[in-house]
């Protein structure tokens, strides 16, 4: 995992060259994934993946894969990911895959609720199926009053409707992403529910995860979907998830330097030919 709190941005913008910078930006490739742990998988509790490593997958299907393919979202470089679920309907070998976060090591909190979200963001591109990558949180069981046995409640967020076939589409809690199930594991609410309803109903339940998944365990379609430029918002701070096939080179300390010893080698030269008499 390449976390990249940008300091060759910071050197050009010692240039002068750099505008706006996202505060934190993370270089992420499915080997970048915590490893499944040895012993059968049991649901870590909020904190459980440290700060060093919070990105993981469900363990009970496969990770997603990385793909070149379709190159990355816009804004983003390169590669991205890619689900290639064959689907229990159709008898496949993968029924669903997905990205997920522990918020609190994303951003090195020792507490996040669902008062502190303040947006999250993707880019999907649709091949083809039906079950875009959809947006689950998941909070802690020890949330006040609510328990189903290893979560407090499920948040489901709408699957992006995009076309198959259409390219690049971003998805937000700020436009077409509400929640359409929430459940304790016992009742359940169908309404549409925006995340700042979320904030203010659910606001102190600490998180646990959050999904970000394409298809589903039971009767899950095939669906064939690329997914890039995950963003959360937390406290004003927006972090970025940059999805690699593979790590993709930034500059670096050496590369900046061999840059840095250029600059004074061209400026030596000019000197020299321009010396005054």
């Amino acid at each position: 995992m390449k976390n990249t709190v940008v300091c060759a941005l910071a050197a050009v913008a010692a240039l002068g060259l750099a505008g706006n910078v996202k505060a934190a930006t993370t270089v992420l490739t499915p080997d970048d994934l915590a490893p499944k742990p040895p012993a059968p998988p049991t649901v870590p509790a909020p904190g459980d993946w440290g700060y060093d490593n919070p990105y993981g997958w469900d363990w009970d299907q496969d990770a997603p894969l990385g793909s070149t393919t379709v190159g990355g979202a816009p804004g983003y470089s390169g590669s991205s990911w890619y689900s290639d679920v064959q689907g229990s309907a159709a008898g496949g070998g993968r029924d669903y895959t997905s990205l997920r976060i522990n918020v609190q090591g994303m951003f090195e909190l020792s507490s996040v609720t669902m008062g502190d979200l303040e947006e999250i963001s993707y880019w999907t591109n649709l091949e083809s199926g039906t079950v875009d990558w959809q947006l689950k949180i998941y909070t802690a069981e020890n949330s006040p009053g609510v328990g189903s046995g290893w979560y407090g409640h499920r948040f489901n967020f709408n699957t992006p409707a995009f076309a198959a076939g259409s390219g690049w589409n971003a998805s937000s809690t700020d436009t077409n992403l509400n929640t359409n199930w929430i459940t304790d594991g016992a009742t359940s609410d169908y309404t549409a529910r925006s995340l700042s309803y979320l904030a203010s109903n659910y606001g102190s339940e600490e998180i646990l995860f959050i999904d970000i998944i394409a298809g589903y365990a039971t009767n899950s379609p095939p669906v064939y979907s690329y997914l890039d430029g995950v963003s959360l918002t937390i406290g004003g701070v927006t972090h970025d998830l940059n999805l690699e096939a593979a790590v993709v080179p930034l500059p670096g300390a050496a590369a900046l330097g061999f840059l840095g010893m250029g600059l004074i080698g061209l400026r030596r030269r000019f000197q020299k030919t321009h010396v005054v008499a």
